[in-house]
């Protein structure tokens, strides 16, 4: 979830998936990338980026319309319509891959250690990594550089054929200060299928700047997008699909924080390249389903 919109906000590649506002709220955006309407997604980002939490309203005539943006509850005694079975809300939105076999606090420790290595083995000399601002989870709780952690909420239906769209995803995000600047570099990792599901084609968007899709003999897919934003800055994203079931978000911006910040480039290029983004996306370690 992640990153392109057009102007402030704008149109979100369809292979992505938006993280960004619900790591700095501890609360997760909607997935709009499921939306057909690109219209409706700008509008949804920008109700989650105003700090309320955007709903997708469902009826039997239109599942891709978007509701008012309903601000997060504020009191405990506040809760969602208990779900039902006939409930719009939970159609094709859970994960379809495999329950995962481990605890959640044994990915977040393994995935950590992995990303951090292979991150670092690929940076230029002289670069670190540095804590990333927008790395809070829940809110009020900073995590560390390339920290691996947990999202997850329930899906809701609360009502009025109103949606919150559910969290189960890791995520792990740190900027780069290199000798020609500072950039960012953010890594996602989940079960595949449901609000999980990365495309694997091209899509299209204005600021789409080329787009490669590469296949692996061993069934995974990864969508190669190199993205142009109207500020200037660059960003390089892969979104991979593996065949056990695991799907990989990986991207690199030249600015240091986000380019949805809409400010110039910090750095001379993106910490790394589209080759070294997806040597990661696709190396077999990067999984929900380790070995043993």
């Amino acid at each position: 979830m992640k990153q392109l919109f057009d102007e402030a906000i704008g149109d979100l590649p369809p292979s992505t998936v938006d993280v960004t506002a619900a790591i700095a709220r501890g609360r997760r955006a909607v997935f709009v990338r499921r939306l057909a309407n690109p219209v409706v997604a700008s509008v949804a980002a920008v109700a989650v980026l105003l700090g309320a939490v955007a709903v997708v309203l469902l009826s039997s005539g239109d599942k891709g319309s978007l509701g008012p943006a309903i601000p997060s509850p504020t009191s405990s005694t506040t809760t969602a319509a208990p779900p039902t079975s006939s409930s719009p809300c939970f159609d094709g939105v859970e994960p379809t891959a495999p329950a995962a076999k481990e605890q959640p606090a044994a990915t977040e420790q393994r995935l950590t250690q992995l990303v951090k290595d292979m991150v670092k083995a690929r940076l230029v000399p002289g670069a670190k990594l540095v804590v990333h601002p927008g790395a809070q989870y829940p809110d009020g709780h900073p995590r560390g550089p390339l920290e691996v952690f947990y999202v997850f909420s329930e899906t809701e239906d609360q009502g009025g054929g109103g949606c919150k769209i559910g969290d189960d995803y890791f995520l792990a995000w740190s900027d780069v200060q290199a000798p020609g600047g500072t950039g960012n570099i953010q890594v996602l990792v989940a079960r595949g299928g449901g609000s999980n599901e990365m495309g694997t084609e091209c899509g299209t968007n204005n600021h789409v700047t080329s787009c490669h899709v590469k296949h692996t003999p061993g069934g995974d897919v990864a969508v190669q997008t190199a993205y142009r934003m109207e500020s200037g800055t660059t960003q390089y994203q892969v979104a991979a699909t593996k065949a056990d079931g695991t799907v990989v978000q990986i991207q690199a911006e030249d600015i240091a924080g986000s380019s949805k910040s809409g400010g110039p480039a910090t750095a001379a290029k993106p910490p790394l390249n589209m080759a070294q983004l997806t040597a990661i996306a696709l190396d077999p370690r990067v999984t929900m389903y380790p070995a043993g």
